[in-house]
């Protein structure tokens, strides 16, 4: 069906760009807590700013290939920030 089409599309474009996909157990999202508080609230806050920008510039509404761009240009965004804080604290 087209879902398990999406699916496989999805895991292409995760091999193509080195993402590993991880499944944790049910009941225990809690053990990633933390990274929801650092890590990926700062992820989420980039991919909110790449979204408000595309909504300033008359774009509202997005595919699920939009999607994937985003979220892909809000990780090197992010990327990019946590090289810089790796630098700077090495600096500092």
């Amino acid at each position: 069906g087209h879902a398990s089409h999406v699916m496989a599309e999805f895991d292409q474009y995760a091999r193509q760009n080195s993402i590993i996909m991880l499944c944790i157990p049910p009941h225990s999202s809690h053990i990633l807590h933390p990274l929801d508080v650092s890590c990926f609230a700062v992820l989420k806050r980039l991919y909110r700013q790449d979204i408000e920008a595309q909504m300033q510039v008359g774009i509202n509404y997005i595919n699920k290939d939009d999607i994937l761009t985003l979220c892909k240009r809000s990780a090197r965004l992010f990327l990019v920030q946590l090289q810089f804080r790796v630098i700077l604290g090495r600096l500092g």
